[in-house]
This record gives C-alpha cells, structure tokens and sequence, in this order.
C-alpha cells in the first residue's frame, strides 16, 4: 500500500443510515492512492477505499474482502486469470469493476462485470 491510502473523502460523505460503498483496488500498476482518493473524494464521496493491496492473494487475504466493489485491471499480472479473478470477487459478493485501456464490451458482458474504465478517461 502506498501514500497513506485508505481512507479518501468518502468516510464524511457517508450519513447514518446509508454506509459508504467499501471500494478495494487491485493495484498491480501501481495507481497512487493520493490520486485514487483524491478522485473519490470529488466524484464519488459515497464510497470509501477500505483496501489496496498489489498482489491477487494479498487482495483477497485482506481483512476489507469481500468490499461491495473491486477494481480489477483487465491485464492482470501473475498466473490468475482474469475471468477466474472476476468469479472469485463475485461469488464473494463483490461487484467488479475493470480497468483497461480500452473498451471490453463483449469480453466484459462475457466475464460479468459491471462496468469498464477507460484509463485515462476516469481520472
């Protein structure tokens, strides 16, 4: 984990009877928390970074698993792939979200995920 990451401005967007959205990073590209906060903060204050880790089973070791959204990045590092990174969140309960540089429409309906992010176009 890096810059002091968890946290972000979500925690005090949060009101009594609707609990910020727990968000974890797969963050094997190495996204600064400072940014990833910082985006939060001003475009998605209902949620709150409760994990990054760099590596898969780190990730999934982490106290915060299962958070209600993951974001994977579609080029995943390691010997996991990414469909069986996507089953494993979900069964898990976690909506997945993919990172990639481009759009992955048919491969993302395919593997179940709720959303692809454009780097670039997010943040």
């Amino acid at each position: 984990m890096d810059d002091g990451v968890l946290g972000g401005g979500a925690s005090t967007a949060a009101t009594p009877s609707r609990p910020p959205i727990r968000l974890a990073l797969l963050n094997e590209h190495r996204i600064g928390s400072g940014v990833l906060n910082r985006w939060l903060s001003r475009h998605a204050p209902d949620f709150v970074l409760v994990a990054m880790e760099q590596d898969w089973a780190a990730l999934v070791r982490h106290p915060a698993f299962p958070p209600d959204v993951v974001i994977l990045d579609a080029d995943p590092v390691g010997p996991v792939s990414i469909s069986a990174r996507v089953r494993a969140c979900r069964a898990a309960g976690s909506v997945v979200l993919l990172l990639s540089d481009a759009e992955l429409s048919e491969d993302a309906a395919a593997l179940g995920v709720a959303e692809v992010v454009v780097r670039g176009a997010a943040m």
